[in-house]
């Protein structure tokens, strides 16, 4: 098998070339030196390798050894070193260590008795009979083995990850020994290759930008942790995956002067003692990008040649020429230039060593004087011609092999190009009579570049040649490239570098004839992608000739870039959209076009034409032409005929089919784009409604001018158009949507006339086409004819202007049946194929409300045909829809309402395969506007509950009161109905009340389902049936609600205003009744002064997503009752009416709330007692409190009482710190007794409510002592 590859075929030219010019060279294979694993090769490897070596008899061939469990497991493992991970694990308890199972020991023989010998075995005895028993307990003790050897495999595995993720990297190098020794290095390895990657699990998107996820983190203690963890000595690649730690290192913020510190450091000490390598801390920083900080750790210049070290040479030059861009200073350049030389010096050189220095020798000679780089590269080419094609061979064949070894890195691929071009360059300057002989071998360098320019243009989004101009927040202008790329793994050079490094000249010259058009056609390619299309048009004429299928193509490519480029409707190309000067209205940021302006680009595009119909043969597209003009234009502006005359010539002079595109392409802006109002705001034309009625109008009479211009002919008729079906055609449509405009401006009689006048035209454009058919070959055939037709028949001559507003003539489908029918034959067959064929292609241009039209009018034209198909089975879909869904309103409870509030339920009941086409209902339950990821699948976004409820508000506020409206989760699901095969989505429960008695039945709610189908989406509009209801009369019984759930809160903190408030919350499942239907709230020793009832209020669905949860809230006031014998000491909360109603009692005490018994003891005081003997006992109450008051004040005893004050019947928690904070509040206390006696409140608190401790406090004792001290 032959190599074919241009890297081989480079190789294989540098070799014969060789052979030929140096005929004296001599090329030595030298077996490699044994390594240290030589001895471990199989026979049959040494033999592979060696086929003179015989394989030692007796040996068969070695089966490589399966990795380890351990190294196994560990290979599957990626590590976790984010932030959080390293604090959970240091606050977590260290793991314990599985020990490995005891070997089983044998049985010792019992104390005192000699020990069994072993009983002799009869060889002519029957093997025993196999134990079943024995079998499977030994089969359960094998398994239970294995399962705790895995279970310690697992644990191991832990500690480990636990080791790396706190760092403890003596202990991770310490586990990677005591694997067998072929699996140290390769553990490490893959220990090195994944600490840099977060778990994937751990980097999930979950909305948050990449720049703020959680990354593995790593100090440079780590780096150099893990480097002395290396079972051995590591080698170059392997010290390069390190530099994926550094990186981490340096992006959270650790500077680089500080890792060559350390590397300086550790580089100075002795290997035994844990040093590192000079050469290996070179290759680390070298990997990590900083050449420029390899001095201190590599040889003299002297001592490198002397001990003929390439690498260190190489590495020399790279930190020179990193000096010199830095500091620009050319000795540093020079530097570089002579150590690069002396990396190429003759001598033993590893292969990936000279091509390095190749590479850089070749980047470094058009930058060092030319008695340096321009000599050297000449000498190549003339005197060493063997050292010239060594650098074409290597620098070429590093850029064949730039997909597959640097398929990321395209910068490195394009400096390969570059130099290539450098080393052509200087070929054909120095020695062009030389680049004949080598012509196949920069032949393959050329195709270098065409591999890369065809993968930049097919997959490059860049449509750029340099880069675009932005602003910061500042004003300052600045430059941005905004390159990419589609998914690919081959990321692509931009196109615009790709071109400065094209072969041309001489170069292009050297190729085949056959090769060249190739060439030509992709730089054309490039330049059209980069929107420069007059750089572009110099290649399509080169091969135009030759090319013709090739130039077709690129000349309408050209069209296009240029109707971007000079599209005066478009934004500025460089410029973001969201540049604007600040302080100025932005409206000026939209400029409007000047006429002067358009008139610039249509003597521009008058120029292109000339070159284009200059092109041979038929190359340009007359009706890309005319959408050029179409395009130079602005939407708010109507087209001259001294315009187009001066772009194309005459009227009478121009081709039929180039005159029909631009009428039909002024009267779709007519009917699309001129006669809106924003489109004249947006082009700041400042145009009225009258004002565009009239240009309309005049475009109208423009297109007619030209087209009946045009059907005229000339003077000769040579070019006469009346027998030309386009123009006849274009004539028809700009009558029709002249006409309907009329209509929508002014109606008038002349309608009806005015249609039949077009239609006939249209009928007349059919037959034209007929006659001329014959004579058509297949790709010049068209259904254009008919399908205008049938658009305008539809009510527009456009389709996407053909709306639910609009009305279908009949008559017309028979007759453009009938048209198609008279073509006959196989041409009929054709046409009424493709005519069917587009009924389907083109219904995502259909308004989706018209979509039944548009399918029954195409229906009647095309019969049955098969083509038509896939579009019948959209309508038997549209069909089937209508029949298995409906929209079901239905009133939750009693239909007799009253006046209250009621419920109605609206439910989506379908059958179970709408469900599953439609992909559920779940979106209409969203808003999708206020979703961060919503998708519609390709339609607007869309906020369906809103839409919804807008709609039910407005068929329902006339005669109902909407209190609210909730809908169903966007998670619920289906459930079965009785009928088989139907199931039903709870869709939004809507809370009314009747404005009035006379209101009797639910009016019709709409809902417009949009369904998904091949073409697009349809809206089918799904109204419910009206409901009937009793207004006039109240309901007899609740609405049904089960699972009540009652919480009574009593609160005494407005006892000061003698206020007892008792809060109930009630919640359940279906409408809360009122409060007397579901609670008996009559306290004995209170009146009820007011009660605060907002009402039911609906919050959600249930969990089951079937019924609603709503809540009630009553705030009560009361009082205590007047001519109570004493104030009322206790309170009985409310009884359920409801059985299966649940009750929470609660009370508050200090802002918090706990749990209550049915009667509680109130701490406050409420009311007065009545006394009927006040007057006679009460001034001998007063004597007697005063004597009193005197005894115990003298006595100090345990019973004094301050005025006002009194000891608590009752002695609780509550009564006694309600009695202590009194206290608290009087003026007889000092501030040190105060403080204490806040210490006393605490210490109660504090035992009874939160959490106990110590004894139980002395509640008598300490309200009597305090008594005592406040009186």
């Amino acid at each position: 098998m032959v190599a074919r590859c241009p890297s081989c075929l480079l190789a294989l030219a540098f070799a014969s070339t060789v052979a030929a010019q140096v005929p004296s060279t001599r090329i030595r294979l030298v077996a490699p030196e044994p390594g240290p694993d030589d001895a471990a090769l199989s026979p049959a490897l040494v033999q592979a390798q060696d086929p003179s070596k015989p394989a030692q008899p007796g040996t068969a061939p070695t089966v490589p050894t399966p990795p380890s469990p351990r190294f196994a497991s560990f290979k599957q493992q990626v590590f976790d070193r984010r932030s959080s991970a390293t604090l959970k694990a240091w606050a977590a308890t260290e793991l314990e260590v599985i020990p490995p199972e005891p070997a089983p020991a044998e049985q010792a023989a019992p104390a005192g008795q000699p020990a069994q010998p072993p009983q002799p075995v009869d060889p002519s005895a029957p093997p025993p009979a196999p134990d079943p028993a024995a079998a499977a307990a030994a089969a359960t003790q094998a398994a239970e083995k294995q399962a705790r050897e895995q279970k310690r495999l697992v644990r191991e595995i832990e500690i480990v990850q636990r080791d790396v993720t706190l760092g403890r990297w003596e202990k991770v190098g310490a586990w990677i020994a005591t694997l067998p020794e072929p699996e140290r290095m390769n553990a490490w390895e893959h220990l090195v290759r994944v600490l840099p990657n977060t778990p994937p699990e751990q980097n999930q998107n979950n909305g948050v930008p990449s720049n703020l996820r959680e990354q593995n983190r790593f100090a440079f203690d780590d780096l150099l942790a893990v480097w002395a963890a290396a079972p051995k000595p590591p080698e170059r690649k392997q010290i390069e995956l390190l530099a994926g730690i550094a990186r981490k290192a340096l992006d959270a913020g650790h500077v680089v002067e500080e890792l060559v510190r350390m590397l300086r450091a550790r580089t100075q000490v002795p290997a035994d003692q844990g040093g590192l390598p000079q050469r290996g801390a070179a290759w680390l920083l070298a990997a990590l990008g900083f050449d420029f900080e390899l001095d201190g750790f590599l040889p003299s210049l002297d001592a490198a040649v002397a001990a003929n070290d390439r690498d260190a040479l190489n590495l020399m030059a790279r930190r020179e020429l990193a000096a010199w861009n830095q500091e620009k200073q050319p000795a540093h350049l020079e530097s570089a230039w002579l150590v690069t030389q002396a990396a190429l010096a003759i001598g033993e050189v590893s292969e990936d060593a000279k091509a390095e220095a190749l590479r850089r020798a070749v980047e470094l000679a058009p930058k060092v004087k030319d008695e340096f780089g321009g000599a050297w590269l000449a000498e190549s080419f003339t005197t060493r011609p063997e050292r010239g094609m060594e650098v074409i061979a290597t620098i070429g064949g590093q850029s064949a092999r730039g997909f597959a070894e640097r398929m990321g890195d395209p910068e490195f691929r394009r400096t390969g190009l570059e130099l290539q071009k450098t080393a052509v360059d200087a070929l054909l300057a120095a020695a062009p009579e030389r680049a004949d002989g080598w012509r196949r071998s920069l032949a393959i360098l050329a195709e270098n570049w065409l591999a890369e320019a065809q993968h930049a243009y097919e997959y490059s989004t860049s449509s750029s040649r340099g880069p675009l101009m932005r602003r910061d927040s500042f004003g300052n202008i600045y430059w941005v490239d905004t390159g990419g790329y589609q998914r690919t793994p081959v990321q692509p050079i931009e196109p615009g570098k790709l071109l400065e490094l094209a072969p041309g000249g001489r170069w292009l010259e050297l190729l085949d004839d056959a090769l060249k058009p190739r060439f030509s056609t992709v730089v054309a390619k490039l330049w059209l992608k980069v929107n420069e299309e007059e750089k572009a048009f110099p290649y399509i004429e080169q091969f135009a000739a030759t090319l013709p299928r090739n130039a077709k193509e690129l000349a309408a490519e050209f069209l296009r870039v240029w109707i971007k480029n000079h599209n005066p409707n478009a934004a500025q190309q460089n410029t973001d959209a969201y540049m604007f000067m600040y302080g100025f209205d932005q409206r000026s940021a939209g400029i409007p076009l000047t006429r002067s302006q358009q008139e610039r680009n249509l003597k521009d595009l008058a120029r292109w034409v000339t070159r284009l119909r200059a092109l041979p043969g038929e190359i340009v597209d007359s009706r890309q032409l005319a959408q050029a003009f179409t395009a130079a234009h602005s939407t708010a502006e109507v087209y001259r005929i001294e315009s187009i005359e001066s772009v194309f010539g005459k009227l009478d002079a121009q081709e039929p089919a180039m005159l029909a595109s631009l009428v039909q392409g002024m009267r779709a802006n007519l009917g699309n784009v001129w006669r809106k109002p924003s489109t004249q705001e947006d082009k700041k034309t400042n145009r009225r409604q009258k004002d565009i009625e009239r240009e309309v109008m005049r475009g109208y009479a423009v297109a007619r001018e030209v087209v009946e211009t045009a059907l005229k002919g000339g003077k000769d008729g040579a070019k006469g158009g009346a027998e030309d079906w386009s123009l006849v055609l274009a004539h028809a449509a700009v009558l029709h949507d002249e006409n309907g405009f009329r209509q929508e401006v002014e109606k008038d009689t002349g309608f009806a006339a005015r249609r039949t006048e077009a239609m006939e035209r249209f009928a007349r454009a059919a037959e034209l086409y007929a006659n001329k058919a014959p004579s058509l070959a297949l790709d010049e055939e068209s259904t254009e004819p008919f399908e205008i037709w049938f658009y305008a028949a539809l009510g527009a001559s456009d389709l996407p202007a053909v709306s639910q507003d609009t009305q279908l003539d009949e008559r017309q489908l028979v007759k453009i049946q009938r048209a198609i029918e008279g073509l006959g034959g196989d041409r009929k067959e054709r046409h009424l194929s493709r005519f069917a064929n587009l009924l389907f292609n083109r219904m995502s241009a259909v308004n989706p409300a018209v979509k039944s039209r548009y399918l029954e009018g195409g229906f009647a034209i095309v019969g049955d045909h098969p083509q038509a198909g896939e579009a019948r089975k959209v309508w038997s879909y549209y069909k089937d829809l209508v029949t298995e869904i409906r929209l079901v309103a239905e009133i939750d409870g009693d239909a007799t309402v009253g006046t209250k509030p009621f419920g109605v339920r609206v439910n989506l009941v379908h059958t179970k395969d709408i469900e599953r086409e439609a992909g559920g209902f779940a979106k209409y339950l969203q808003n999708q506007t206020n979703q961060y990821y919503a998708y519609n699948y390709g339609r607007p976004l869309e906020n369906y509950r809103d839409k919804f409820q807008e709609a039910a508000q407005k068929a329902l506020q006339e005669q109902f009161e909407v209190m609210s409206v909730t809908f169903n989760a966007a998670d619920v699901n289906s459930k079965a109905t009785a009928e088989y095969g139907w199931r039903v989505t709870p869709y939004v429960y809507i809370l009314l009340r009747a404005r009035g008695p006379q209101v009797d039945k639910l009016p019709q709610l709409r809902f417009d389902l949009d369904f998904l189908d091949t073409s697009g989406y349809a809206v089918l509009p799904i109204v419910s049936a009206y409901v009937p209801i009793d207004a006039s009369k109240e309901p007899g019984e609740a609405r049904p609600y089960r699972d009540l759930e009652i919480t009574q809160i009593l609160d005494e903190r407005q006892s000061k205003t003698g206020k007892l408030v008792l809060e109930i919350k009630a919640q359940g499942k279906g409408l809360v009744p009122d409060l007397g239907e579901i609670l008996d709230v009559q306290p004995a020793d209170f009146e009820i002064t007011s009660t605060d009832d907002p009402g039911v209020a609906v919050s959600s669905f249930d969990d089951d997503r079937e019924q609603i949860v709503s809540e009630r809230r009553w705030t009560i006031a009361m009082a205590a009752k007047a001519d109570l014998p004493e104030r009322p000491e206790t309170f009985r909360f409310a009884s359920a009416k409801d059985g299966s109603a649940k009750l929470t009692r609660q009370r508050c005490v200090d802002a918090d709330l706990i749990e209550a018994a049915e009667l509680v003891t109130l701490g406050e005081r409420y009311g007065e007692p009545a006394f009927p003997w006040l007057t006679v006992a009460l001034p001998l109450a007063i004597v007697v409190l005063g004597a009193s008051t005197w005894w115990f004040v003298r006595r100090r005893g345990p019973h004094v009482v301050a005025l006002g004050r009194r000891l608590p019947a009752r002695l609780t928690p509550f009564t006694v710190l309600g009695l202590l904070r009194d206290i608290a509040g009087s003026e007889s206390l000092d501030q040190r007794s105060r403080t204490e006696l806040g210490e006393v409140i605490a210490r109660i608190e504090a035992f009874y409510f939160a959490r106990p401790d110590g004894a139980e406090p002395d509640l008598r004792r300490i309200a009597e002592d305090w008594l005592t001290r406040a009186g």
